[in-house]
């Protein structure tokens, strides 16, 4: 598969995802709410199809960043990319061992996507990037847009795990922890508060104390106060019954007066 019938893969693919959405959002609006779960279910199912096929076409690639190239010619990426593994990672991979290379992005610095022919190979790359550290080139897995959502998720968690746990750590889309194994679905929570303090800092309201600050909470502790704050949250919302008892109140006074 060259770059143009990858590029033209993918667009169909987020396309069919954006007319998913559409088509979502229209039969909702139209149908009774016993069919809506029923719709719900099988937009889900599409969704994780397409997930599949995008996992893939990406599965024996990876992503390159901070290479100084100035060009798109399939040769000379094939040649930057092979030298970087012999001389950086110390690994005997030749163009043999590449199926495709395509740079994406404008300027000097681009992003270069290599798929290799084989899974294994593309094993031994990831497990050499330590050898990167101090430069200025990184070496990721090839992710799906879904995939990038959940190793973001999991990096901040992470990050907050280690000053309890130094030996926490990722590995296929999970947290390993002292006090546990954790998903993405387990800080759903957090993920709420986080959105809930971006969109205040955006309309320059004050938002509630970050709870990424604090370095005495453990990963337990943020998912049980992330709970809380969501139910203290919507209890502060007045009810239907509140409202209506409200304005009862309001009438009977205003009668009252006259």
């Amino acid at each position: 598969m060259n770059s143009t019938q990858f590029d033209k893969l993918m667009k169909e693919i987020k396309l069919l995802r954006k007319d998913l959405e559409k088509t979502e959002l229209n039969i909702k609006k139209t149908i009774s709410e016993e069919y809506k779960e029923k719709i719900e279910i099988e937009c889900a199912s599409i969704n994780r199809r397409l997930e599949g096929i995008e996992r893939k076409i990406k599965k024996n690639n990876i992503v390159i960043y901070g290479l100084e190239i100035n060009t798109y010619a399939t040769e000379i990426l094939i040649s930057t990319a092979t030298q970087l593994f012999k001389k950086q990672l110390k690994l005997d991979i030749s163009s043999a061992d590449i199926n495709n290379v395509y740079a994406i992005g404008k300027g000097h610095q681009k992003l270069v996507v290599v798929e290799f022919l084989s899974f294994l190979t593309k094993l031994k790359v990831l497990k050499q990037t330590k050898s990167l550290k101090g430069t200025n080139i990184f070496i990721n897995n090839d992710q799906t847009i879904s995939q990038q959502k959940t190793s973001k998720i999991l990096r901040r968690q992470l990050k907050l795990a280690k000053k309890e746990d130094a030996n926490a750590y990722i590995q296929k889309e999970k947290l390993y922890t002292a006090q546990g194994v954790f998903t993405v679905k387990d800080f759903q929570e957090e993920e709420e508060i986080e959105v809930y303090q971006e969109t205040s800092e955006k309309s320059n309201s004050a938002p509630p104390t970050p709870i990424s600050t604090n370095t005495d909470r453990s990963v337990r502790d943020i998912r049980k106060l992330s709970a809380a704050k969501i139910n203290e949250k919507s209890k502060s919302k007045p009810t239907g019954a509140e409202i209506k008892e409200k304005k009862v109140t309001r009438s009977t006074s205003v009668t009252s007066n006259k």
